[in-house]
């Protein structure tokens, strides 16, 4: 089984759309420099409020201030948080909460040197760069054997790569954003691109059984 996450949600619809349609996390932009998507936090919270207790909580940092960090995280005890800057690992274990750490992949190594700086990350996302709705190289993604922890794979996915890239990629957990938006408004979800997204996901797992 396939976990996927619905990142980037700025509005408490969207968080219950997501978790309608099957999504396994949810996540908020709290702290990104000119990014869009990121939220005050009474906007973090009253996401947070309405996802439900069986799904996971992540709230995204783009080298944060720690001390910012810290008023996010105290909205929830359970979140994890997703660090996508130049956070090396003393800085994400500072808040004590489950956290993950992204990077954009550059050569064949930077997933294992990823998992080697930082021990105590529950996952190693690669990413094209954050919200940017593009892909990478997926080339650059380790096979199964070579990976010392689960690799959540980022970056331009949507309902019609999906399927492609559950294939070569064979990640723990897909990470979308941008592909699941309205068309006329990227700070929203859309909830015909969700479902979609959950039916493209099933019809490659049950390919596979």
């Amino acid at each position: 089984m396939i976990d996927w996450k619905i990142c980037g949600i700025t509005d408490p619809d969207d968080a219950r759309a997501a978790a309608s349609a099957g999504a396994h996390a949810i996540g908020v932009v709290c702290y990104a420099p000119d990014k869009e998507r990121a939220v005050d936090v009474d906007a973090a919270r009253a996401v947070l409020e309405v996802v439900p207790t069986n799904l996971t909580k992540v709230l995204l940092f783009v080298d944060a201030p720690i001390e910012l960090v810290r008023t996010y995280a105290e909205l929830d005890p359970n979140a994890w948080l997703q660090f996508h800057g130049r956070e090396d690992a003393k800085f994400c274990q500072e808040f004590g909460h489950p956290y993950l750490k992204a990077l954009r992949p550059q050569a064949e190594g930077d997933f294992a040197n990823a998992c080697k700086f930082h021990p105590e990350a529950r996952a190693i996302i690669l990413d094209s760069g954050g919200g940017t709705g593009t892909t990478f190289d997926w080339d650059l993604v380790p096979a199964r054997i070579h990976r010392a922890k689960p690799l959540w794979l980022a970056g331009g996915l949507d309902a019609s790569n999906i399927a492609g890239a559950i294939q070569q990629t064979q990640p723990s957990c897909l990470d979308v954003s941008s592909g699941v938006c309205l068309d006329d408004n990227p700070l929203r979800k859309d909830p015909a691109k969700l479902e979609k997204l959950s039916t493209a996901i099933a019809e490659v797992e049950d390919a596979t059984v």
